[in-house]
């Protein structure tokens, strides 16, 4: 509320939102709270696309976004890679 300057009703409805689009989870309860969740790659590429579109970003911009998400992207595909197979491994029937 602080950092947005905004009421707690105004925090709760965006919480609601993001909740609603599946980007958190909200647990209630003395541990409660928001947690984020795992999104998938297609709501992730909607979001993404929203926001070129709306945003139209400059170029600095896009740059401090791309500095953020391919790390991520290289760490997905690392673990996804399988190991370069040798010449005979190859060959083999």
């Amino acid at each position: 509320m602080e950092q947005f300057d905004c009421s707690k009703g105004t925090v709760r409805e965006a919480l609601k939102s993001l909740e609603v689009q599946g980007l958190v989870s909200i647990k209630t309860g003395p541990n409660g709270g928001a947690v984020l969740e795992r999104v998938p790659y297609e709501k992730a590429s909607e979001l993404l696309r929203n926001y070129l579109h709306f945003e139209q970003p400059s170029g600095p911009e896009i740059y401090a976004l791309r500095t953020l998400i391919e790390p991520e992207i290289a760490a997905l595909v690392e673990r996804c890679a399988t190991p370069p197979q040798t010449f005979e491994e190859r060959m083999a029937p």
